[in-house]
């Protein structure tokens, strides 16, 4: 029920429906899913219904949801959740679905006003007084869940509550609204068979074996890895051991001899939290070229890996992350700490970040997505995709397209000869090419300049004040609140809806 009351009101957001038809959809939803619910409620004897939730007049919801977007996002009159803050408190929205982290409120500043208008989950990691201190005021039209001793804070400073709040903390603990419901015992698992060391398993994609693995504790490590040859993947477990894994490609019918793990080159040590790995053979690349190692990490980890030239993927894991490929590509997901990706002609890509973002390829394409923190992309000539990050962007590329939306921040955008689309950014905005077409909409602030040295340049919605340059192309300007200043080498000029002055070098 969730995923979709959040895709509906995402739509209502974007505009893509009304009011009316937001109000009616939640209505729909909501009188579906209580169907369920007596449903199996008649079936089993019980009432339905967690006795955590309660209805909710959604006609009376869509109409509020809609004075907060227009409040918060589109009037951008920051932390009046009920009129009771002054212009310019800092403030934050989630519409998806977003963790509410350790590392996220130290960057945030101290009283902020937060509105949730999707699904929030408070990290038990967060401290009870950070909590209190940078959450100045609270907004939910949505679900919030998380550590009871958290959510009960949230639940004091919300102002407005058009949703739930659910407490997923310890079992025995009052929820805000009422006991939680029992749960059925789970059955029991069967116990895992071992894997001595040298065992092997075979899979679909080939056959792995567990070169190494020990305990590490719950304390954070220091891992560094240098993989002459191969592939490396880096994965985040819940619980467990830490482990190394090998993997090699089998062709049908023809399974590996018992113990060709024993011939994989590799050493490693562990002294005070440090651990460090050297896999491959650097002098014959070519007979361990088609082999992957896999870490499973079940603890905080700062991680630094380098490849010679394989690709590395890295997911679920907490730390910091600097990893170097000479060629390959690089993929990054769901990470709690920076990220550092380089590599030497690989593409990047990176989502769910939270944490600062830096990458680098010498000719690949960058696509990010996700990111609590700045980010910094520069590629030597690939296209660079971004979306939905928390703070100030720099994306430049040699030559090829850059595509930019959901910034909270301020944004730089460079091609060497590419096409430039920036759109939703609440910051100021810089986009500069060679030669290729710019498109930038939705700004709320300055569009500092849109250049390019031929191409044509269409702006529309911007707050503040646009300077606007083409040596050759047309220039369309619609809906700018200040001022206006275009240089126009050649190509027609088109103005609509410009509420400051209007300069023009023609």
């Amino acid at each position: 029920m969730e995923g979709e009351r959040t895709r509906i009101l995402e739509m209502l957001k974007e505009g893509r429906i009304t009011v009316e038809q937001a109000g009616e959809l939640l209505n729909a939803v909501e009188e579906s899913h209580r169907g369920e619910a007596r449903g199996d409620a008649e079936q089993e004897g019980l009432e339905a219904g967690p006795p955590h939730t309660r209805s909710v007049n959604w006609g009376q919801f869509g109409r509020s949801l809609a004075q907060q977007i227009q409040r918060h996002v589109v009037g951008r009159l920051a932390g009046r959740f009920g009129g009771s803050h002054a212009v310019g408190d800092p403030t934050r929205e989630n519409f998806t679905t977003a963790k509410l982290s350790h590392h996220l409120l130290e960057r945030m500043e101290d009283g902020t006003s937060y509105a949730n208008f999707g699904h929030l989950i408070v990290r038990d990691d967060v401290p009870k007084e950070l909590l209190e201190r940078k959450i100045g005021s609270f907004a939910n039209y949505g679900t919030v869940s998380g550590p009871g001793k958290l959510i009960a804070i949230l639940e004091d400073k919300c102002e407005e509550n058009y949703g739930t709040f659910s407490d997923s903390a310890d079992e025995g603990e009052d929820w805000p609204h009422g006991p939680r419901p029992p749960r059925p015992p789970k059955p029991p698992r069967p116990p895992k068979p071992p894997h001595p060391p040298s065992a092997h398993r075979r899979r679909e994609r080939g056959e792995e074996a567990v070169l190494t693995s020990y305990s590490v504790g719950d304390d954070r490590i220091d891992l560094a890895i240098t993989c002459h040859t191969g592939n490396l993947e880096l994965a985040g477990t819940e619980e467990g051991e830490f482990r190394l894994i090998v993997r090699k490609p089998v062709d049908k019918g023809e399974p590996l001899p018992d113990g060709w793990e024993k011939e994989v080159p590799w050493s490693g040590d562990q002294e005070d939290g440090q651990h460090r790995f050297t896999l491959g053979d650097p002098d014959n690349p070519d007979a361990t070229n088609d082999l992957t190692f896999r870490f499973e990490i079940p603890c905080e980890a700062e991680i630094s890996a380098h490849t010679k030239g394989g690709s590395i993927a890295a997911a679920s894991l907490t730390g910091e992350l600097v990893l170097r490929t000479d060629g390959g590509d690089i993929s990054v997901s769901e990470i709690g700490g920076p990220v550092k990706a380089e590599t030497g002609g690989g593409d990047i890509s990176l989502s769910q970040i939270e944490g600062e973002v830096r990458a680098d390829t010498a000719g690949g394409n960058i696509s990010v997505g996700g990111v609590q923190g700045e980010a910094t992309l520069t590629s030597g000539g690939g296209d660079i995709s971004v979306s939905d990050v928390e703070g100030a962007v720099s994306a430049n590329t040699g030559g090829g397209n850059v595509n930019a939306s959901g910034v909270e921040g301020e944004l730089t955008a460079e091609s060497g000869g590419g096409d430039i689309s920036v759109s939703k950014v609440e910051g100021a905005a810089t986009a500069k090419t060679g030669g290729g077409n710019i498109s930038v909409s939705d700004v709320e602030g300055d569009l500092l300049v849109a250049e390019t040295g031929g191409g044509s340049i269409s702006i529309s919605d911007i707050s503040g004040s646009v300077t606007a340059n083409s040596a050759g192309g047309d220039i369309a300007v619609a809906n700018v609140e200040g001022e206006l200043t275009i240089d126009a080498a050649g190509g027609s000029t088109s103005i609509s809806n410009v509420s400051g002055p209007v300069s023009m070098n023609q």
